[in-house]
């Protein structure tokens, strides 16, 4: 029952059309205890990581510093298993501590599977309206970060 009741939660939570629902987002949990807070004004540009991934620390930086300055929201979204290991990821790694505030934890990577996230780092771009925008597997290229910036460009127009 319970698993039916997970099934169907998440299938409420998307629709067939790549909108991506609130609730769908709901369900994470901040490594500092925060909830997710939704912005309609700003692209979303969810990062999956865990802390076994050396390429995603990297990953991170190059997403932030394409899109310093712009209205748009990175969002660091551990897939580990247990939410300690993702604290301490974040926490032990000097050149990440600053994401720490702003990471979630993706409790039995429910919100991965959702969105059907196949590789670890994964990157999903939500635009204002909510709809998937983008999406990225592993580190991203100049070519796709310079897309990404576009999208973000024409978004906040």
């Amino acid at each position: 029952m319970k698993i039916a009741s997970i099934l169907f939660l998440g299938l409420m939570s998307m629709s067939a059309l790549g909108t991506i629902k609130p609730k769908a987002l709901n369900q994470l949990r901040g490594l500092d205890g925060q909830t997710w807070q939704s912005s309609k004004q700003d692209v979303v540009v969810l990062h999956f990581l865990a802390s076994w991934c050396q390429g995603c620390g990297p990953t991170l930086k190059l997403l932030d510093s394409t899109v310093s300055g712009q209205q748009a929201r990175i969002v660091p979204v551990s897939v580990d298993e247990e939410i300690q290991q993702a604290r301490d990821y974040f926490s032990g790694k000097k050149l990440l501590t600053q994401y720490y505030s702003k990471a979630f934890w993706d409790k039995d990577a429910l919100l991965a599977k959702q969105l059907k996230i196949e590789a670890i780092p994964s990157v999903v771009v939500i635009d204002s309206n909510g709809k998937e925008a983008m999406r990225l597997e592993g580190h991203p290229t100049a070519a796709q970060l310079g897309k990404l910036k576009g999208i973000i460009e024409k978004d906040n127009q």
